[in-house]
């Protein structure tokens, strides 16, 4: 199939998924959209997902593969973006897939509407084993709106997933803000993210049916909890915290999403240590150490429970023997403020 304009760039990022590549490849090639081409990183998976991206190459000449050596996530989108011809970037994970065979085309015409450099696709479905969950968390009516507007909708919706296969960018507007992943870190799309909401002026909503995500796929790395992961959070803050101190990190759009960012993931970190295994208690230590640290980015939002958590982790100081009775105290004194403010 020859083909002489390249629209969108689909990144696929490949690893130990052959169970489910084929899927994901064959709601590429289903597209009634074709001015594409999808780039198949193979980041030296050990399974048949080599042999199944040259086949696929072999089958369809918009497919093209890229086979490394094993480097992780960002290191791969990353190798996939600066490979792409196309006008936008799509990001696709292999053991997902669009949800039908008009998601691209519904996505062209959104951007041809817009006239934006970011879209956020708004319309997934959730597929859990063999059960299917619909989501588009936005209003019908919320079209398109600068970044205060697109990220007051996710503050306040805390179910939004923020994935960085939700949002579709122009290629040249992300070379222009070195928008790439950051290499050897897991959840880098919360590194990505706000990033890429303070660069852009203008986000397009497409609410037409787009993606199928799969979640706790066996073998997934991001169904384990480790002591990396919640290292790797507070990696994060820390960036975040210095992006603020930068010239462009004292406009009022950043300030508003990195703040929100950091109150986020000192949460996620906060009740997650409890859940880690007990071998672990050394690190539980130092973690809980750091968290203490930085407890003052939740006064970044003088909200009552933020106070509530800054003074309890400063009251037990780090106490891994207390910390138990720290998350059921926090936890507590949350549901009375959600009934006492409604919230």
């Amino acid at each position: 199939m020859s083909m002489t304009r390249v629209f969108f760039s689909l990144i696929v990022p490949v690893f130990n998924v052959e169970l489910y590549l084929r899927c994901c490849l064959d709601s590429v090639i289903s597209q009634t959209f074709i001015e594409f081409e999808c780039i198949l990183v193979d980041d030296g998976s050990p399974d048949d997902c080599p042999a199944i991206c040259d086949e696929y190459v072999k089958k369809d000449s918009r497919f093209k593969v890229i086979h490394k050596e094993n480097g992780g996530l960002s290191h791969a989108r990353n190798t996939g973006i600066r490979a792409a011809l196309g006008e936008y970037i799509v990001l696709l994970d292999s053991d997902d897939l669009f949800v039908n065979n008009t998601a691209l085309e519904n996505l062209y015409k959104t951007i041809e509407e817009n006239k934006t450099e970011v879209l956020f696709n708004s319309n997934i479905t959730i597929l859990k084993g063999e059960t299917v969950t619909f989501s588009d968390e936005f209003e019908a009516e919320f079209i398109s709106g600068d970044t205060i507007q697109f990220y007051s909708e996710i503050k306040n919706n805390r179910k939004i997933l923020l994935a960085g296969w939700l949002f579709t960018v122009q290629r040249n507007f992300l070379f222009y803000n070195d928008l790439f992943f950051k290499i050897g870190i897991l959840h880098e799309d919360d590194h990505w993210m706000p990033r890429l909401i303070c660069a852009v002026s203008k986000i397009g909503i497409n609410h037409s049916p787009f993606y199928m995500y799969r979640i706790e796929r066996p073998g997934s790395i991001k169904a384990i909890l480790s002591p990396r992961r919640l290292f790797d959070q507070l990696t994060i803050i820390e960036d975040i915290l210095n992006w603020l101190k930068t010239k462009n990190g004292k406009n009022n759009i950043c300030q508003i999403v990195y703040k929100d960012r950091c109150i986020v993931l000192w949460y996620d970190i906060f009740f997650s240590i409890i859940l880690l295994d007990k071998q672990y208690k050394e690190e539980c230590f130092i973690l809980l150490k750091k968290l203490k640290n930085i407890s003052y980015v939740l006064l970044y939002d003088i909200s009552l429970y933020n106070i509530v958590c800054y003074s309890l982790i400063h009251f037990f100081n780090g106490d891994i023997n207390k910390y138990s009775n720290t998350i059921k105290i926090a936890r507590f004194l949350k549901k009375i403020i959600r009934k006492l403010t409604g919230r």
